[in-house]
C-alpha cells in the first residue's frame, strides 16, 4: 500500500508505532520525527525502513509533515529489500545509499506539492527492484495469506499442510522472509486487527471486539495488548478517548490520499 500524507500538528504531539505485521518504507520531507526509546531522543532521517515490530515504538513531533510511504506485507519485503529482515526487525533504521537516487526524486515532488508524482515514482521503483531480484517465496506468501484470510487463526500443521511442506522447513523459510515465526506473525494480525478498531472506535464493547478479531477469551485479548503495547485494551481505550478529544479542540489538519495494493 502507498500513501501519502501531510499532517500540521500545532503543538508537541506523541504517537506510536505499533505493531501491524508489516515493513514500511517511511519518506518525511517535513519536521522530523524524534524517537522515544532513547535519551535523549533521536532524531531519525528523512527516509527510513520500520522494520517488523513486536513491540510498540513512541516517536514525537511538532510541524507539518510531509509523509510519502509504502507499506508492504512482511512476507514481500525480502523481494525488495536487500538488507536482511533479520537485520531491521524491531528496528527504525536509515535507508542506505542506493535509496539516494529515489529520495532525491521523492523529495522534489513532495516540496512542489506534487504528491500524485511521489507515489507513482514510488511505485515505480520498488516494482524495478522487485524484479531484479529471485526468492521462492511461494510457500511463506501462500501460509501468509492464509493467516490473513483466517485473521490469525490458523495452526502452523494446517499451515504446512495448505503449504505442502514440512512444519519445520515452514517456520524456517517464514523466519528469514519475515522477521518472525508464523505463530507470532498471526498474534499480530489479530493485535493489529484490534488495534485500528480501537483507535477509530474507542468506545467499542471490548467483548465483542475481541470476538470479531479472533481471540478465543478476554485473557489471550489482554495479554496481547500488553505485549505489544504495555496497556490492557480498555487503558489503550482510553488513550484514543484522549486523542480524539485534543484534535477536536485543536485547529489540526490532516490530509491524507491511501492507495489500494496492487497485484
Amino acid at each position: 500500500m502507498l500513501l501519502d500524507n501531510e499532517a500540521t500538528y500545532p503543538a508537541e504531539n506523541l504517537f506510536e508505532i505499533t505493531p501491524d505485521g508489516t515493513i514500511e518504507l517511511i519518506f518525511n520531507f517535513g519536521s522530523p520525527y524524534f524517537l522515544l526509546t532513547t535519551a535523549p531522543p533521536t532524531q531519525l532521517p528523512a527516509a527510513i525502513i520500520v522494520g517488523f515490530q513486536n513491540k510498540s515504538m513512541p516517536i514525537r513531533v511538532e510541524g507539518t509533515i510531509k509523509v510519502v510511504a509504502a507499506r508492504l506485507f512482511a512476507w514481500g519485503a525480502l523481494a525488495l529489500l536487500q538488507e536482511e529482515v533479520g537485520a531491521i526487525t524491531n528496528a527504525v533504521t536509515a535507508m542506505g545509499v542506493q535509496w539516494d537516487t529515489l529520495v532525491q526524486a521523492l523529495e522534489r515532488h513532495v516540496t512542489q506539492g506534487e504528491y500524485d508524482k511521489a507515489w507513482t515514482k514510488l511505485q515505480e521503483f520498488l516494482i524495478g527492484r522487485a524484479l531484479t531480484q529471485s526468492y521462492d517465496l511461494k510457500h511463506v506468501q501462500a501460509a501468509a495469506k492464509l493467516l490473513h484470510h483466517t485473521k490469525g487463526q490458523c495452526r502452523i500443521e494446517e499451515l504446512a499442510d495448505y503449504c505442502h511442506t514440512s512444519v519445520r522447513q515452514l517456520q524456517r523459510k517464514f523466519q528469514e522472509a519475515v522477521g518472525a515465526s508464523p505463530k507470532f506473525f498471526a498474534r499480530t494480525l489479530r493485535f493489529e486487527q484490534a488495534q485500528c478498531r480501537l483507535m477509530f472506535e474507542p468506545d467499542a464493547d471490548l467483548t465483542s471486539l475481541a470476538y470479531d478479531c479472533g481471540y478465543f477469551d478476554q485473557a489471550h485479548f489482554i495479554k496481547d495488548f500488553k505485549d505489544f503495547t504495555g496497556k490492557t485494551p480498555s487503558e489503550y481505550a482510553r488513550q484514543m478517548q484522549q486523542m480524539q478529544a485534543i484534535l477536536k479542540s485543536k485547529d489540526v489538519v490532516f490530509l491524507q490520499s491511501p492507495v489500494s495494493p496492487r497485484g
